[in-house]
């Protein structure tokens, strides 16, 4: 099954998402980020709405057991900091994968929710099952057709705890912020016991190119 690949760039003060020079710089990696013959896979650019200095790439990647297809096995440090060194804070650069398929994130939504349960091992199957239990919860509050989407990050940073990466397509900031307000997110609250950490941010597509 084919995994996501998720890289978070960050621009330099006084660069925007918004400028030319961005554009042609970011339609460069694309380029060798979709060899020839290579580009049917899914690929998305999103811009983070808390601080719209990031930029991420959503792309398919290849099967969560292998780097096939992958950023690092398509594009070399070097090759990066020569592309995108004048615009971007290449030290703030980062990528990482998800056990999902990017067919699965709800792109279709004005907004997406991203968010990182950090989820101690010992607790990974209670965790999962919690998860499956109470779900159903904020699908039937999501107005969007397709519900949210979510997988274990494949990399891992700390040898001690897992990361379990959502997707959640919403129609608006207010949206997910009201959920948070409804009686029902007091049982859905419940998984974040279980967590040692929690971050969310959003973000919206855009059109490079």
């Amino acid at each position: 099954m084919a995994s996501t690949e998720v890289t978070v760039l960050q621009l330099k003060p006084g660069s925007t998402a918004s400028d030319s020079l961005v554009h042609n710089q970011l339609e460069r990696l694309r380029g060798l980020l979709e060899p020839q013959g290579d580009s049917q896979r899914i690929f998305y650019w999103y811009q983070q709405t808390e601080d719209p200095s990031y930029i991420y790439i959503i792309r398919e990647c290849g099967p969560s057991s292998s780097e096939e297809g992958c950023i690092t096995t398509l594009v070399s440090r070097e090759t990066l900091s020569e592309i995108l060194g004048t615009h971007f804070e290449l030290s703030r650069t980062h990528t990482y994968h998800v056990d999902l398929p990017t067919g699965a994130i709800p792109a279709d939504a004005p907004l997406i929710s991203i968010g990182h349960h950090k989820v101690p091992w010992e607790n990974k199957e209670l965790f999962e099952k919690k998860f499956a239990n109470t779900r159903h919860l904020m699908d039937e509050y999501v107005t969007r057709e397709r519900k949210g989407a979510g997988g274990w990050r494949i990399d891992r940073v700390d040898e001690s705890q897992g990361v379990f990466v959502l997707f959640v397509g919403w129609e608006s900031w207010e949206q997910h912020f009201n959920f948070v307000k409804t009686e029902v997110f007091v049982e859905y609250r419940k998984i974040l016991q279980l967590l040692s950490g929690y971050e969310s941010r959003h973000a919206k597509l855009i059109e490079i190119g």
